[in-house]
């Protein structure tokens, strides 16, 4: 999601291009995102927490784990949806994230669900929404969709693939490819993936054909997204 499709509108230097250069091996997971508080945090849903940041404006605080991260890109596109500018807090990694937002130090950010879902369970944090539009997420069931919280166009999910050299040979992947499919249909692979509130891709999403369309997809997607984003915050 971010070296393969925000990273083209990020960085106008990028040495690749990730629709033409690679030979696609299919998605072997996709994550929702989520958006999740302080356990403080003076909301408690989605449309509350719109009303507030609206009302702080820059003193709503926000953390994400690096330009063109996938919390990043999450926090930019709420933001645009609900026509608000927080200030937005740049971090080496979650850990720093969760860890000022545990000190409430800043007020939240929007990461994957399987990264999150333990301080949620846990009662550390709270997760206001869950950006997709079908079913909760077993990993934090409490949290409503998109749909159910009023902002359908609310919709980000974390994806991972296989890819390999442009132009690898047929038989090699082939053989690649047949061992994801495998593994994608192992149980054991689809409780682990599910447990942490991830999702093995359904059949009609596995595959390189799907996943290289998706790749043009969520390029043209997030340039849209990112185009008038100032890439120094």
């Amino acid at each position: 999601m971010g070296t393969h499709a925000a990273s083209v509108q990020i960085n106008p230097k990028l040495p690749y291009d990730p629709r033409h250069d690679f030979d696609y091996l299919g998605l072997v997971s996709s994550t929702p995102n989520t958006l999740f508080v302080r356990k403080d945090f003076p909301a408690s849903t989605l449309k509350e927490y719109m009303a507030y940041a609206k009302a702080k404006g820059k003193n709503l605080k926000l953390g994400h784990s690096g330009i063109g991260s996938a919390p990043h890109i999450t926090i930019v596109l709420l933001s645009q949806l609900i026509g608000v500018e927080p200030t937005m807090v740049a971090y080496r990694s979650f850990g720093q994230t969760i860890n000022d937002i545990l000190f409430g130090a800043i007020d939240g950010s929007c990461d994957l669900v399987a990264t999150v879902s333990g301080h949620v369970q846990g009662g550390s944090v709270r997760a206001l929404v869950v950006a997709v539009d079908e079913r909760r997420s077993p990993a934090v069931p409490d949290a409503p969709t998109a749909n159910e919280a009023g902002l359908p166009e609310f919709k980000v999910e974390t994806w991972t693939g296989l890819y390999a050299p442009k132009d690898s040979p047929a038989v090699v992947l082939a053989k690649l490819s047949d061992a994801i499919a495998k593994t994608l249909a192992d149980p054991v692979s689809v409780k682990r993936l599910t447990d942490i509130g991830g999702g093995v891709p359904k059949l009609e999403r596995q595959g390189g054909t799907y996943m290289q369309k998706l790749v043009v997809s969520e390029v043209d997607r997030w340039r849209k997204v990112l185009v008038d984003v100032k890439m120094g915050e």
